[in-house]
């Protein structure tokens, strides 16, 4: 899917992530949500919604991050799955 595809609001989760590449970068998803001036609980399932399309987005509990490695990834994917 390209981004020109997304809703807008899944466009600005992409962009501003983006910023926050690696797992040493992650962002707290209360701070996003405020930065994108949204309810945390609408950023949770429009990042479940993003995870279902196939975007790569880690969650740890330092917040949000684009994975740049396997390990990154797969951290990411455990601690989500816990």
């Amino acid at each position: 899917m390209k981004l020109s595809e997304l809703q807008t609001i899944d466009q600005n989760i992409i962009k501003f992530l983006s910023e926050h590449r690696g797992i040493e970068r992650a962002v707290k998803g209360k701070i996003l949500a405020q930065a994108l001036d949204i309810d945390f609980r609408t950023l949770q399932s429009r990042i479940e919604y993003l995870h279902k399309q196939g975007c790569a987005i880690g969650s740890i509990d330092n917040g949000y991050f684009i994975p740049t490695n396997e390990d990154e990834r797969r951290a990411g994917i455990i601690k989500k799955q816990r």
